[in-house]
């Protein structure tokens, strides 16, 4: 990144800075901050000042529109003294909850931005309605969903019942949503050259983990082939391994009659179709687990002592805002015209290679080594990841 592009960058984080629309932890001068600016270094190697602390808001209002760094962190922990630099002498009183929900986990590598914040979107209402609420019993009210001005989105859980949780327990957290170490299919039993298979017995988990596979064996996997042809439906259950034609076959007119299925339902037992063994429905039920969990970053969740973005802060490296969202409206959110807080005055970039995206409802398309004009919004996010050099400032 050019020297020009950066101190750009910086002097238009600065005006944001000057009346930002920051959401402020609670014990806020009882946490740690730490900071990553635009320095001479940046962004080849990155540097993080760290194990600052601030008595109030205004504090830390007044140090960003100081120094407008690129990127704004605080810890989920809170400790007696945050501003001492070394761990131990922080003295830690207890950490949020927290989950990183990020597109490198979760989205497909070859969609497109708006593509890959669409999926991991997805995920995130997954796991605050299905798992935090549903299955953990968290009140909404405490829980805050941000969107990481990156390719994710952070959820933070403010509760007095897992404030003191170690990381060993916040780790059993992140197996439960991300269905880890889940072994629900006994040895079967012969029973007139069929297999019987116990499946619902998860007595790691409880029965939360049994309704959802559950559901998907007797009503969303039958939903799912009925609405198939029959020959999409066969070629669908031959993905599976160790299933040929026949067995598929055999497959098929388990699940798209009603009365059986229903049937298998009422015993909670699988009524094995003649010549499809365990392994394979082992398969189907690995499907029903990855499709209905969750997978976070581990390392984030589990670190009692993690630094994450401040909510309403600026992302050095989209320029878009970390911003906190309405929980019921998630469905709604669009990071690319909700998170966007600079205005489409013309700026002339240098793109460093082809590329497209539409911003604000705004498509662009750029051209490598091309001078061009671009709002300011798509300016800066193409500096920000690096894709252009902004000329003429």
């Amino acid at each position: 990144m050019r020297i020009r592009t950066k101190k750009y960058l910086k002097e238009n984080f600065k005006k944001y800075y000057t009346n930002p629309n920051l959401h402020i932890p609670p014990q806020q001068k009882n946490r740690e901050w730490g900071f990553i600016h635009f320095d001479k270094r940046y962004p080849k190697e990155i540097s993080m000042k760290r194990h600052r602390a601030f008595n109030n808001q205004q504090e830390i209002k007044q140090y960003l529109q100081t120094t407008a760094p690129a990127h704004t962190y605080y810890s989920s922990a809170i400790y007696k003294t945050p501003n001492a630099t070394t761990m131990d002498k922080k003295q830690w009183e207890g950490a949020d909850l927290i989950f990183d929900l990020d597109a490198d986990y979760i989205a497909n590598p070859k969609q497109t931005y708006k593509e890959m914040l669409h999926e991991v979107k997805k995920e995130a209402d997954k796991l605050i309605n299905q798992f935090l609420i549903n299955d953990l019993g968290f009140n909404p009210k405490k829980i805050q969903l941000v969107f990481s001005g990156g390719r994710g989105y952070h959820i933070h859980v403010y509760d007095k019942k897992i404030k003191t949780l170690g990381s060993n327990e916040r780790r059993e957290i992140i197996d439960y949503i991300s269905g880890k170490g889940l072994s629900p299919i006994k040895e079967g039993s012969d029973i007139q050259d069929e297999v019987v298979i116990e499946y619902l017995k998860l007595k790691k988990h409880g029965n939360n983990w049994d309704k959802k596979i559950t559901n998907w064996i007797y009503q969303e996997l039958p939903k799912k082939l009925q609405n198939k042809t029959k020959e999409n439906a066969i070629k669908y259950l031959k993905q599976l391994n160790g299933v040929g034609e026949k067995k598929a076959e055999r497959l098929y007119k388990f699940f798209t009659d009603p009365e059986r299925v229903q049937r298998a339902r009422k015993t909670k037992n699988l009524d094995m179709v003649r010549g499809v063994k365990k392994d394979v429905w082992t398969q189907i039920i690995d499907i029903a687990i990855k499709k209905h969990s969750v997978n976070a970053d581990e390392p984030v969740t589990s670190d009692i002592k993690r630094l994450i973005r401040l909510p309403g802060s600026l992302h050095g490296g989209t320029g878009l805002q970390v911003k906190p969202i309405d929980k019921q409206k998630i469905n709604e959110f669009e990071p690319l015209n909700d998170a966007v807080i600079f205005n489409d005055q013309p700026v002339k970039i240098k793109p460093k290679k082809d590329y497209q995206i539409t911003i604000k409802n705004k498509k662009t398309q750029i051209t490598k080594d091309t001078i061009q004009e671009i709002p300011k919004h798509t300016a800066i996010f193409l500096a920000g990841r690096g894709i252009a050099e902004v000329e003429g400032w």
